[in-house]
Formats: structure tokens, sequence, C-alpha cells
């Protein structure tokens, strides 16, 4: 058996698994009530997808699945009872009502922060509660009875098992679609910007574009929920969709876990059935669910109980079992950091022009009239004492900020006013002063979302499964090439700082930039690693242009051919490596003592 069959068999064993169990479950129930328990249960399952993909994965905290619900519930009852439409079509009238009204509130509210997301998302569910409620076209407080069940190819769904099975066949399209893209390059850009939109956009990853594809996503998928609802239920009423059903959801989505797709089901399965279960309870049961919500949030957090499960048999299994995911992975023989001909669009040319920027903190000028030219190849070490504003200049150069006075031209194309995304979609790749990985993400998948700068895939386009396989390839063959291939499958967390520093290169690396911003590289990093890191640039640098702030001095002089001092937020000289490090001014300015002497492990802030 080969590795894609293996593969391809890997994949699909839950698929087989969740289907198994539902049928298992539908066949139990028979057509009792509790199979209207089930069918409801499925139909949140549905609309909690979206919610996690929205809220667990791409950390984007918003509340209106229950207003979009209402949304598709309403739309296919008024247009099925009212209007006489058929239910397809009347479904297919409410998601485009939903897309609509996602697209422009996505618009408007994904720049805000977090909370005001969350905010404005909540009163838009007491919005619509209210309107549905008060106009006599919705039905008011009685609602709308008399819902047709929904007919498909002359088939009509009209018992209590046929509607749960319809609702599972929903479900299952629903959870293989949200699979399916994040497990493809998009999923891991999505993953990415949750953790840290600001190192996202220095990837090249179109940070709203994708914010917004999660948001619509996320209501679309919601308004089926709730047009399967109404169809299932065939009575839609206000109470059903207010405020109180979004902590439902969340709680639902909490027991399963945030970023388990079908955990939100798992968790509906649960409250659907514990009155049931627990019939003396009844009357505190509000009680009850607010206590679980609290001991899961405090116990597991955004794990839930499935992900509190999983890790518990994850800690007995071997360690070549837990490795497996991304075993599938060659590590290909790609020479990605074998010297090549420089750019021909950089031949005889600055790769980076900096002339006259400044930039202001309040009362603080940060950067000040600072002039720096880069060649088309070679290290250039920007040095100065902690604040002399370095870090600040890599900012401006990367679009993370705006000079105020000044221009910067980047491959000869002016780019003073461009904002991270386009300057690294220009050939620019940079790491940081403080190392920024995704904690979600392993190495391997760290290193990967480098290559979302070729990315330019919709999160709703399927048949882009090849990519994320390349883009794996090549993180292996970097990693490879800096010797910390052993890394791939462990997250994060579990890495020194050092460690970390090297995938941070490598992720910069698998971009194949044209322009390289290194800032502190070798911050944390022992003698020997020094000199692996001193090694592995000299080979870049032979290759294209590399751009580094750092505080040991002995590093700087076996690396970089030239360098620029900072000091004050302005240059003091630039000069070749030797001449500026031997010259008295710059030994006066940087800790008044010869630059030969400064600890290596110098830090603090640039």
């Amino acid at each position: 058996m080969n590795e894609s069959t293996v593969r391809h068999a890997r994949s699909a064993t839950p698929v087989l698994i969740a289907i198994a169990v539902f049928a298992l479950l539908v066949a139990s129930l028979g057509d009792s009530y509790r199979t209207g328990i089930l069918s409801l249960a499925v139909v949140y399952g549905i609309a909690l997808v979206g919610m996690h993909v929205q809220i667990g994965y791409a950390g984007e905290l918003s509340l209106g699945a229950v207003a979009f619900m209402a949304v598709g519930a309403y739309g296919s009852g008024v247009l099925t009872t009212e209007h006489d439409m058929n239910p397809l079509a009347a479904i297919g009238v409410s998601l485009l009502i939903s897309l609509g009204a996602a697209l422009i509130i996505g618009s408007l509210c994904l720049r805000i922060s977090e909370l005001t997301l969350a905010l404005v998302t909540l009163f838009m569910v007491i919005i619509v509660e209210q309107l549905v409620s008060h106009l006599d076209a919705f039905g008011g407080t009685f609602g709308i009875s008399g819902i047709e069940p929904l007919e498909v190819f002359g088939y009509s769904f009209e018992s209590r098992t046929q509607q749960a099975v319809l609702a599972g066949v929903v479900l299952l399209a629903v959870w293989l679609f949200a699979r399916y893209r994040l497990r493809a390059l998009t999923g891991l850009e999505v993953v990415a910007l949750s953790h840290d939109a600001t190192m996202a956009e220095s990837l090249g990853v179109a940070v709203r574009r994708r914010r917004l594809e999660v948001f619509v996503f996320g209501a679309l998928v919601a308004c089926l929920a709730g047009s399967v609802f109404a169809h299932t239920r065939l009575y839609v009423s206000p109470d059903q969709f207010g405020p109180g059903l979004i902590f439902e959801l969340l709680l639902m989505m909490y027991i399963g876990g945030l970023r388990f797709l079908l955990g939100g089901f798992l968790g509906a399965l649960i409250l659907g059935f514990l009155p049931d279960i627990a019939i003396s309870l009844q009357d505190y049961l509000l009680i009850i669910e607010g206590v679980l919500f609290l001991a899961i949030f405090a116990l597991v957090r955004d794990r839930g109980l499935i992900g509190f499960v999983g890790q518990s048999v994850a800690r007995v299994l071997p360690s070549s079992v837990r490795e497996a995911p991304h075993s599938v992975v060659k590590q290909t023989a790609l020479t990605v950091l074998r010297p090549t001909s420089a750019d021909a669009s950089l031949s005889g040319g600055a790769s980076l022009k900096i002339t006259g920027a400044s930039k202001s903190f309040g009362g603080v000028k940060a950067v000040s009239d600072v002039d720096l030219t880069i060649g088309s190849r070679g290290i250039h070490a920007v040095i100065g004492p902690n604040g002399a504003g370095k870090t600040s200049l890599f900012n401006l150069v990367s679009g993370l900020s705006k000079p105020d006075d000044g221009s910067i031209e980047i491959f000869g194309q002016n780019h003073t006013s461009s904002g991270p995304v386009a300057i690294a979609r220009a050939g620019l790749a940079r790491t940081f002063q403080t190392v920024r990985l995704s904690e979600q993400l392993t190495v391997l998948d760290n290193v990967a979302v480098g290559s979302a700068l070729a990315n330019n895939t919709s999160f709703f386009r399927l048949g882009d499964g090849k990519q994320l396989g390349a883009a794996r390839a090549r993180a292996m063959a970097i990693l490879n090439e800096l010797e910390i291939a052993q890394l791939a499958n462990r997250m994060p967390s579990e890495l020194s700082l050092a460690d970390q520093r090297f995938v941070e290169l490598a992720r910069a690396l698998c971009r194949e930039p044209k322009l390289l911003l290194l800032d502190e590289p070798a911050s944390g990093l022992s003698d020997e690693q020094r000199r692996t890191l001193a090694h592995t640039l000299t080979r870049v640098g032979q290759s294209l242009p590399i751009v580094l702030v750092e505080h040991d001095m002995n590093f700087v002089r076996s690396v970089a051919s030239q360098v620029t001092v900072l000091v004050g937020g302005s240059v003091l000289l630039t000069a070749l490596t030797g001449a500026a490090l031997s010259d008295p001014a710059v030994i006066a300015a940087y800790l008044g003592e010869p630059l030969d002497r400064v600890d290596g492990t110098t830090g603090g802030q640039a």
C-alpha cells in the first residue's frame, strides 16, 4: 500500500466513523420524539461548524450566527407559506440575502476590535429578534406555522427520521467542506492570522480578505442551518432565535472544543438530551448549564471535553504515532539555500533605497532623516545602542508603520505608503525581534505558511489541495538545509528560543524572498548555533540582499560586508564593517568601549 493510499484512508476514517455513529443513533431512536431532539442537535451542529471556523480557527469573535439562522428560518418560512415559492428556491434566496448582509456587515465591522465585533454582532441578534417580533409580515410574536417539509426530486422529508437524515446529510456536507478548506494552504493562513494578524500580513496574507471570507462562510452556514430548522420543525417564532441561543451555542462549542469541527454537534447532543436524562433537574437546567460552562472554561478551556480526552490519549501513545501526521511529506533534496544568480531586475541596482525617512511617536523621534541604500546582494548590518531606532526603521521598510517624511523604494518601486501585504508581495521577507510563530501550528506548517505569498485562492474555492503539499515539501527541504528537520512535527511552545529563531528564519526563506530583513537573528543562540547561522546567512547572502539588526558585534563582523550605525534615530555613518567598528565616533556612541568587547548576548529594545 503506497503513501497516497494510506493518506486517503486516514483522511476518510473520521468521515466513515461519523456516518456510522449517526446512522446508529437514527436507527436506535426510531421515529420517536427523541429523534426530533437529535434533528435539532444536528441543525445546531450545522451552524456550529461555521462558528468553529470563525471563533476556533480564525479567532473572529462573531456572535451573529443566531441572527443569520433567523434569516434562513424566516426566509424559508415566509417565502414558502406566503409566496408559494419552491423550498429549495426559498433557501437560495435566503442565502443570497445573508450573503449580501454578511458582505456589508463584515466589511464594516472586521476592522474593529474583537470585543467591539462581539458587541456589534450581539446587537445584530437583538435587532433581528425585535424585527420579526413586531412586523406582521413575519407573524409577529406568534411566528410562522404550516411550513412544508423539504421536498427534493419528488421525495418529501416528512417523518422525524427522514428529517434527521436530511439534517445529517447537510451537516456532513458542511463539515466536509470546512474540513477540506482548513486543511489547505488557505486554512493555514486562517489559523496564522488568528494568532498574530501582524505576522500574517508580513507574510503576505490578505488578512482582511481572509477575515471577510470566514465571516461570510459563518453567515451562510448559519443561514442554511436556519432553513433546515424551518423545514424540519415546520414552525418558527422569535423566541427560538433570541440572545439566549447564543449562550447555548457557545456552551455547545466549548463542550466539544473550539477547534474540533464536530465538537459543537456533540455538545448539542449532550445539552439536547440532558433534560430528558435528568428530568428531576429540569428546573435547574440553566444553572447547570452555567456551572458546566464555567467548569469547562476553567479546567479545559478551548480544548473542550473532546480535546481534553484526545490529549490524554496522546500522552500514552508512542512518540512515533504522535508524529505521524506529516510523515508523508518527503524530505526532498531541494537545494533551497544554494547560491544562485541574482534576480535580473536587481542587477547593478538597489534592492532598497531609503531617502530622508523620519518617524515620530508622540514627542519622540524614533527615526530621523535616515538615508540608506542596499545593493542587489550581500549582508548589510544596522547597529546601534538600545533605542537607536533600528526596529522602528525595519517596521517602516516592511510597511508595519508609515514614515512621516521621506520615501522608501523597494526594487525601484515606491512603497512609502504601501502596507505590509503589498511590500511582502514585492519580495521582502522579515523576522522579528521577538519571535512570532503561530502556537496552533506545527513547526512544519509554521514554515509552510510562508508560502502564503503565492496563494490567491478564495476560501470557498475547491481544487487547490496540491498547494499545501508543495508548500510542505519546500518547508521540509528548508528545515533539512537548516538541520532542524527533526522539529517538523513539534509545536513552537515545545522549542527553545534558539530553535524558534531558526524556525522563523526558515519561514522567511520559504517565501523565496528577494530581500531579507532579520531583526536580531543571533539573540539567544549558543556560540555553535551562531556559527551555523553565520554560515547559512553567508550562503544566502550570495544570492540576495540581507539587512540585519544585531547587537553581537563579533557576529556582525563575521557576516556583514557593510555596516550602518544608528544613534538617536539618525545615521552616524555607513562604511565597510572593519572601518565602521573601529571608528572612534562609533565606539564612543556605542557604550563608550571597544566594540569587540560588547557581550554577544546584549539585547533589548531597538
